[in-house]
């Protein structure tokens, strides 16, 4: 039996519950950012083909923006989160089948979600992506390039979204992502 929920937008989505009340278990990112066009510009294909393959797609924000960008790209929820908390405990409380996106910039900044994050990749079973460019020196040791190619549909989606958020210009079929290898995770260091 589907029951409702409003979302953080206000709108209404339906969440498939189990037999006791729980919510069941399904495919989900969470993307942590400082603001919002970045992760547009940088992820926003990947988050878009997410969303349209049903998986919910949620954003951590550092501070309050506009949203809208977001919404065209499909994400079902945002949260602003206020600066007494912890980026860092958010992320490694985060269900372990979750896959979890972070900007580059935002790990070298933020020691807390670096922290965080090492906690959350070294128990998931989900995946760790990055945008952004990484240090030189994570490359290869803890992560490796991880491309992702764009649907049409994803291509379009995006382009809406980047005007909204203020961007214009061609967006390229490849986001260049990077993935956090578990088996040899490593702490991240800012250089």
């Amino acid at each position: 039996m589907a029951s409702r929920r409003y979302n953080q937008v206000g709108e209404v989505r339906e969440l498939e519950l189990c037999a006791d009340g729980a919510e069941l278990p399904g495919y989900r990112v969470v993307v942590a950012a400082a603001s919002v066009g970045p992760i547009v510009a940088a992820a926003g294909g990947f988050l878009c083909d997410r969303a349209r393959e049903g998986w919910t797609v949620s954003v951590l924000l550092a501070g309050s923006c506009d949203v809208r960008p977001l919404a065209i790209l499909g994400v079902s929820d945002h949260r602003v989160v206020d600066e007494r908390e912890d980026l860092g405990s958010i992320i490694s409380g985060l269900p372990r089948e979750t896959t979890v996106m972070i900007g580059a910039d935002l790990l070298g900044a933020d020691a807390r979600a670096r922290d965080g994050l090492g906690e959350f990749a070294q128990s998931a079973y989900g995946a760790v992506r990055v945008w952004g460019r990484p240090p030189e020196a994570e490359i290869g040791t803890g992560l490796e390039p991880d491309p992702y190619e764009l649907s049409p549909a994803a291509i379009a989606f995006k382009t809406h979204a980047l005007r909204a958020a203020g961007t214009a210009g061609m967006v390229e079929p490849v986001e260049a992502l990077y993935r956090v290898r578990p088996d040899t995770y490593r702490r991240f260091y800012t250089v």
